[in-house]
């Protein structure tokens, strides 16, 4: 992959972040001022349960971050501007440490036979790139629909530093306090 070709990839990844934020806005805006009242009814068995959110959440953003973040920061909203605050940094702990678990098993991955034999010499033709470009490919997924826990995962197996993944990784705190201030002041 050429420098060109790098940048072009992080310039539609970041495109596609900042459209799928607006849709997501919008969408939320959309459902709050058009939707049937059932359909709160029939979320709340789920949303009146903070801890039943944080377990969602960090399944998601631990096995493949299907679900966006956004979702979860919309639902912390919260009048008191304490506990939102609260939600989102608890939010942000927990990507963060499902980063760190993804980075952990692609490690143990990595050891593994199978991936050895298979997996290992596909993912070796793109490790120089990736120590090259990792730490913007780790920040880009931290901001944008690149799956964050697959990057980590990916990071692990390929033994990128774990000081320098760690730091990258940290950009997900910083996603969270920027996406949350938008959220709270536009809705």
């Amino acid at each position: 992959m050429s420098d060109t070709q790098f940048k072009k990839f992080l310039l539609t990844n970041l495109v596609k972040g900042l459209l799928g934020f607006a849709l997501i806005i919008a969408a939320v805006i959309f459902f709050r001022k058009y939707s049937p009242e059932g359909v709160e009814t029939y979320l709340e068995p789920f949303t009146s349960r903070p801890l039943l959110m944080f377990l969602i959440f960090f399944t998601s953003e631990t096995i493949i971050g299907i679900i966006p973040p956004e979702f979860f920061i919309v639902w912390s909203l919260d009048d008191n501007i304490l506990k939102f605050i609260s939600y989102v940094l608890l939010l942000s702990v927990l990507s963060f440490s499902g980063a760190v678990l993804n980075y952990g098993a692609g490690r143990v991955i990595n050891k593994n036979l199978y991936f050895q034999k298979f997996a290992r010499g596909t993912m070796e033709k793109y490790a120089p790139y990736y120590y090259k470009w990792g730490g913007w490919v780790i920040v880009m997924a931290s901001f944008t629909p690149i799956p964050y826990a697959t990057i980590s995962l990916v990071s692990g197996a390929l033994n990128y530093p774990v000081k320098s993944f760690f730091i990258y990784a940290l950009s997900r705190f910083l996603r969270f306090g920027i996406y949350s201030w938008i959220i709270f002041n536009t809705l």
